[in-house]
């Protein structure tokens, strides 16, 4: 009973991370080939540096009306409860309401859009809160990571320092992998 769980719970947040990629890829269509940026703040309403604030772009723009698409159960970065998708106010999107601390899981590798190498990851699990690590509980010593190119899956954690390996046991944020291109990434963290 308990693995079928885990799978349907694995099932479920790789659906739930497949639909946040897809209001990414909407929302590049409309801006450049660019996924949710800083720069987009002022054009979109928004502010901030968290994924959080990041992916407020995606409903300001029209891309999804879901928060719980963001919420993963039993995460350590979110809360019990799932969001409540009361995301407007008088009918127009407020960011104010959007995902807000709690209402997401995701962690995301931020400057990336359509262009990039399609092996980079794009949205994946948050370190646990407070730290740099992920949470080998979650998913059974596993990592749920969504990359450029839309294939998403579940990874393998290196037990010792916590970090996620690709297939050949390298450190998938290791600025020396060829889908970094020698450049650190900038991880985005959730609220």
């Amino acid at each position: 009973m308990f693995h079928a769980t885990r799978r349907a719970s694995v099932a479920e947040a790789l659906n739930n991370i497949r639909q946040v990629k897809f209001a990414m890829d909407g929302f590049a269509s409309d801006h450049n080939g660019r996924y949710p940026h800083e720069h987009l703040h002022d054009q979109l309403g928004t502010s901030g540096s968290s994924s959080n604030a990041l992916f407020r772009q995606l409903f300001l723009a029209g891309e999804t009306g879901s928060e719980t698409i963001f919420w993963v159960r039993d995460s350590s970065v979110t809360s019990r409860r799932p969001p409540d998708d009361k995301i407007e106010h008088r009918g127009t999107p407020d960011p104010d309401l959007i995902l807000q601390p709690g209402d997401n899981h995701w962690a995301y590798a931020h400057g990336l859009g359509t262009n990039s190498h399609p092996h980079a990851p794009l949205l994946f699990d948050a370190a646990k809160l407070g730290t740099s690590h992920f949470d080998p509980k979650l998913w059974d010593h596993k990592a749920l990571v969504l990359r450029v190119d839309s294939s998403a899956r579940a990874l393998r954690l290196r037990v010792s320092n916590h970090k996620i390996r690709a297939k050949n046991g390298d450190d998938l944020f290791d600025p020396q992998a060829a889908h970094w291109g020698g450049t650190p990434p900038d991880i985005r963290q959730p609220e």
